[in-house]
This record gives C-alpha cells, sequence and structure tokens, in this order.
C-alpha cells in the first residue's frame, strides 16, 4: 500500500491486454477505531469532492459505475430489549416478547440503522445470538423479561446470517458495474473492518473515489487491499480525519516486446 501526501490528485492513463471475467469480490478493506458513544451508527460515504467518483477501463475511458453508500452500527442496549423499536426502552417488559413474536413471523423486520437484530437474536444466550430468528429467541426474551436470567448487553451477530447465493453474474443484465461500501457492526471502543465490495464487468482498470465518515465516531482508519497477491496496487491517503481518497488500480499493466530482429 502507497500512502500519499493530503491534496494530492489521482490518474491513471494505462494500457492493458484483455479483459478479467464478471466477479463480485472485494478490492479494499478499511480498519478504523471506533469512538466510544452511544449512537446508533456511523455512516460512510461517497462523495465527488475533492476527487471525482470514477471507474475506467484500459484506454482510461469512464464506466458508468453505480456507489453505494454503507454503514457501521454499534452494539448498544440489551439483549432482548425490543420494545418501542429501534434502541429499545432500557427495561425489560411484555412488549418485548410481543416484538420478537412478531420478527420470527415476519410480521415486522428488523431496521438496518440500529442493532435490532442483534437484539432480537437472543438464543443461544451465552453467545448473543446465532444468526437466526427462530422460536428459541422467543423463549430467551420470555426468561429476560421474567427476571430468570440476568440481563446482557447486546453481542453476538449484527445481521442475519446470508441467505441464497446470488445468481451468476452472467446471468445479470448487463451495465451493473457497482462499488459498495459493505455494512458492518462493531462495538464502541474497539476496531472494525469494513469491505469495500466491487460487483464487476471485466473491463476495470482502476477505480477512484473519496469517502467520508465522522471523525467523532471513527478514527486511525487504516486502508488495505483485501486480497495481497490479487496484483492490484492501492494508494490510499487517510491524513484528513473524516476523508479517505483511494485509487486502486485493479490490474496490472500488460507490456509485450518483440524480440530484436523479428518480423511482426
Amino acid at each position: 500500500m502507497t500512502i500519499v501526501p493530503a491534496g494530492g490528485v489521482f490518474s491513471l492513463i494505462e494500457a492493458a491486454e484483455g479483459e478479467e471475467p464478471t466477479a463480485q469480490k472485494q478490492i479494499a478493506t478499511m480498519n478504523f477505531t471506533t469512538v466510544t458513544n452511544n449512537l446508533p451508527n456511523a455512516a460512510i460515504t461517497f462523495v465527488n469532492s475533492p476527487v471525482d467518483l470514477v471507474t475506467r477501463d484500459a484506454a482510461s475511458n469512464p464506466l458508468l459505475t453505480r456507489y453505494v453508500d454503507g454503514l457501521i452500527v454499534f452494539a448498544q442496549g440489551l439483549e432482548g430489549d425490543l420494545a418501542g423499536r429501534n434502541a429499545g426502552s432500557g427495561t425489560f417488559e411484555a412488549a418485548d416478547v410481543v416484538q420478537v413474536r412478531r420478527f420470527v413471523a415476519g410480521l415486522d423486520t428488523p431496521v438496518l440503522t440500529h442493532n435490532e437484530f442483534q437484539r432480537a437474536d437472543s438464543a443461544p444466550a451465552s453467545v448473543g445470538g446465532d444468526g437466526f430468528l427462530s422460536a428459541t429467541d422467543v423463549v430467551q426474551t420470555r426468561r429476560y423479561v421474567a427476571g430468570l436470567d440476568p440481563s446482557r448487553s447486546a453481542g453476538g451477530p449484527g445481521a442475519a446470517n446470508s441467505g441464497p447465493i446470488a445468481p451468476p453474474e452472467a446471468l445479470r443484465e448487463a451495465g451493473s458495474r457497482e462499488i459498495r461500501i459493505g455494512s458492518s457492526n462493531a462495538s464502541t471502543g474497539s476496531r472494525v473492518i469494513v469491505p469495500i465490495e466491487m460487483r464487476s464487468n471485466g473491463d476495470e482498470m482502476a477505480v477512484s473515489f473519496v469517502l467520508r465518515y465522522d471523525a467523532a465516531k471513527l478514527g486511525n482508519a487504516i486502508v488495505e487491499l483485501a486480497d495481497p497477491s490479487s496484483g492490484a496496487m492501492l494508494t490510499a491517503n487517510v491524513d484528513e480525519p473524516g476523508v479517505i481518497r483511494v485509487l486502486n488500480r485493479l490490474r496490472q499493466r500488460v507490456v509485450r516486446r518483440q524480440r530484436e530482429g523479428s518480423d511482426g
């Protein structure tokens, strides 16, 4: 990884041969220290200043790309405390059991801006949940409400376990190129890793973008290649609190040299 001084301008004009197969992959990771707070989340957003969001092919032509912001959701509150939605009420009551039943039955969906899923997924209690909402979570919430088990700070999986695998890229419609900040869950006062993912069409040579985050909630940013062996080259500027500038050359240039004295 290369760290460049603040205010640097990124540019890339290189030629490469061939295209890579379409794929969805992590192209980089961001690592932050989370600042102790009582807030529900911290947003990480793509911005067009001071460097434009751009994806380029081997001839340096801009490529149509969709950019999707991300969210770090903090582990706040108590396992099983769901009444009032979002952050919960801070106490246990019968309404907590009613709400977890509604989640399990699919009548309501946990909000993504708070750690509502994490608090609803309370069983097994020893690990703070298993990544699924089921009848066991209703039973565990009842035990918290009845005082049969001591209360526990929210923990365990921050989101449901992965569902069915997405269809192959070849089956998706053309023009679906996308760069996305993966949403993550974290305890305040700890470090958190946030992936930067790309759904590619195979003709991308380089991407550059600027991200903004709340420096009152996150700090000590580190940006690294997701796969150091990929042959990509990452340049990142993290000097300015709250701002990350990234240039990622996704593929190395391929140069063919003609042997001396050979024809064609």
